[in-house]
C-alpha cells in the first residue's frame, strides 16, 4: 500500500488569507502588546474522508479595544464563508461557522474575541 500524501497545513493557510488583518500565529507572543491585532489561528480536530480534510479551527482575535476586534473577526468570518478560497496551493473549498465570533476575557489592555469553523480541503 503506498501512503497517501498529507493533507495541506490549514492553519498556515488561514493564517495567510488574514495576514493582512494583524500579526498572526499559531501561538500567542509573551510579548502580545506588541503585535496588536495578534490573530492566532488553531485546528482543534475534525475528521476526513481520505478525500476531504475538515479540520475545526478556532480564530482568536486580539486587539486594544473590542470594536476593533469586533470588525477584524467579522470580516475573518465573511472571508472564510464567502469561499472557496485558494490560498497559495490550498483550496478551502467551504467553512461553515460552528460559534460565531463573542468576546472571551483576557486582560484588561487585551479584548480577545474568539471563533470556531469547521473548513473543507481536498490533498
Amino acid at each position: 500500500m503506498t501512503p497517501l500524501a498529507p493533507f495541506p497545513d490549514v492553519e498556515s493557510a488561514v493564517m495567510d488569507l488574514v495576514t493582512d488583518l494583524g500579526t498572526t500565529g499559531t501561538v500567542s507572543d509573551t510579548e502580545l502588546l506588541d503585535h496588536l491585532p495578534f490573530i492566532r489561528v488553531g485546528r482543534i480536530g475534525g475528521n476526513d474522508d481520505l478525500i476531504t480534510d475538515r479540520p475545526r479551527l478556532t480564530i482568536d482575535v486580539f486587539t486594544e479595544t473590542r470594536a476593533e476586534a469586533f470588525t477584524i473577526s467579522g470580516t475573518i468570518q465573511q472571508r472564510l464563508i464567502s469561499g472557496p478560497s485558494k490560498v497559495g496551493t490550498v483550496v478551502l473549498d467551504v467553512a461553515a461557522t460552528l460559534n460565531g465570533p463573542q468576546e472571551i476575557p483576557w486582560s484588561p489592555a487585551v479584548r480577545r474575541y474568539s471563533a470556531t469553523y469547521q473548513v473543507s480541503v481536498r490533498r
